[in-house]
């Protein structure tokens, strides 16, 4: 009987961990090319690639879909593409990643030019921060003291 009521226990604690796990659903928006705005709902989450949380209701889980609010990718030269809106997540349990291509027309040059600026700040910010790191490990490397105990003739440092 002992083994039955653990048996019990674990199943309710594995599925209440379970409802709690699953509740959130992550889709990154990303852009082609890279650096347009993300929009939902009249939401700007920054630029592509964003990431946006969403609540799964019991009704996504039995449908296996999630529909989202509008979203759209919008580049600076003031092209706009929409998102899609329906996610099929059984088919990706973990999170999706959702592209929008530029529609192309005249402003595609200034956006793609844009897009290699982001990068580029991208990888400055990256070797920053990088240097950060290095000079920080020096800095407490030059900082770092050493103590030493005599006891009776034997010296100990540490």
């Amino acid at each position: 009987m002992g083994q039955r009521w653990k048996a019990v226990l674990l199943s309710i604690v594995f599925v209440s961990l379970g409802g709690c796990a699953g509740s959130r659903y992550s889709i990154t928006y990303d852009s082609t090319p890279v650096g347009a705005s993300v929009v939902c709902n009249g939401r700007n989450y920054g630029q592509a690639p964003a990431t946006v949380d969403y609540i799964l209701s019991d009704a996504n889980r039995q449908s296996g879909y999630l529909t989202t609010t509008v979203c759209y990718a919008h580049w600076v030269s003031g092209a706009t593409t929409n998102y899609a809106t329906v996610v099929p997540i059984r088919q990706f349990p973990f999170g999706v990643k959702n592209t929008a291509q530029h529609p192309g027309g005249p402003g595609y040059k200034a956006d793609a030019e844009f897009a290699l600026r982001v990068q580029s700040l991208a990888a400055q910010q990256a070797m920053a921060a990088a240097a950060q790191r290095q000079a920080a490990v020096a800095a407490y490397q030059s900082t770092k003291t050493t103590r030493c105990v005599s006891f009776f003739n034997t010296v100990t440092c540490n």
